[in-house]
């Protein structure tokens, strides 16, 4: 019989947990924040997108840590073959890595000209703060550091910001309380593209037959897994006369089971180049 291969850093959470349900309890065990994967529904989200190695960064332990845990409760010997630092995705583009190491050695952030922004109450209410960080970080001017208070150390943000030139540094001040700073890097340019992501979460509305109002709700802005759980919060307030109108770069195949999931039907639409439509209803709405 073929022995079962190791866990390594890059496997995606949900490939882990179908090798064994007790594995969900090791990785929520580590950190308040990621105690939402014992919740089924969000855990086919995140688990979708989320790596090992992403898992322990938020955890604050080390990937290769995490990735013995989980190989020491399946019983198997990572040594025969497993990988653990080849698979450990940095969440900084590499053109950022040496900006990021200069802002933690200067003092800038402490003089003024930063522009404070406190997620903390949000996320204890289990509100996604995401829209007021994108719409205050298209707000900055040049030169202007943002200051965000949140409950952990958000290392998807990194990754998104990092993208649209910006560099950050983090600070531990205690238990659910992190100091992040972000310093944009380049001109005005990651501003349009910070500006670009903000838009898309406000949908724009119009009436696309009598009676039947369409939301377009355009992501093509945003980093994975946002796509997909920003379009999930808008349909949970979705009229059933309203048809939302996904725009994306690519047919969303981690979305559409949800979406059958939770009582909806959609229509893709791929005529265009580079762009494709999906058009999402509730299963109650009259055709």
């Amino acid at each position: 019989m073929k022995e079962a291969s190791p866990v390594c850093a890059s496997e995606r959470l949900q490939h882990v947990f179908a090798r064994d349900e007790r594995l969900i309890d090791i990785i929520a065990g580590h950190s308040p924040q990621l105690a939402k994967l014992r919740n089924s529904p969000i855990r086919r989200i995140m688990a979708r997108v989320t790596t090992v190695a992403q898992a322990a960064r938020l955890c604050g332990i080390s990937a290769e840590t995490l990735v013995a845990e989980l190989n020491e409760a399946l019983g198997i010997d990572a040594a025969i073959g497993g990988d653990v630092s080849a698979a450990s995705p940095s969440s900084v583009s590499p053109v950022n890595e040496a900006a990021n190491a200069e802002l933690a050695a200067r003092p800038e952030w402490s003089l003024g000209g930063a522009v404070e922004l406190d997620v903390r109450e949000s996320l204890r209410a289990g509100q996604e703060p995401f829209s007021r960080i994108m719409e205050t970080v298209a707000s900055l001017e040049d030169g202007q550091l943002l200051r965000l208070r949140t409950t952990f150390e958000p290392v998807p943000l990194f990754a998104v910001l990092s993208k649209r030139g910006f560099a950050h540094h983090a600070e531990r001040h205690g238990p659910e309380d992190w100091l992040v700073y972000f310093r944009r890097l380049g001109s005005g340019a990651a501003r349009g593209e910070a500006q670009k992501v903000a838009s898309v979460l406000s949908p724009c509305e119009q009436e696309v037959e009598a009676g039947v109002l369409e939301l377009r709700f355009d992501v093509r802005g945003l980093e994975p897994p946002e796509p997909m759980t920003r379009t999930l919060e808008a349909l949970e307030s979705l009229p059933a006369t309203h048809v939302l109108l996904h725009v994306n770069v690519r047919v969303p195949q981690l979305l559409l089971p949800i979406l059958r999931e939770r009582g909806f039907d959609y229509s893709i639409d791929e005529s265009t180049p580079r762009v494709v439509y999906v058009r999402i209803w509730r299963n109650s709405m009259e055709q």
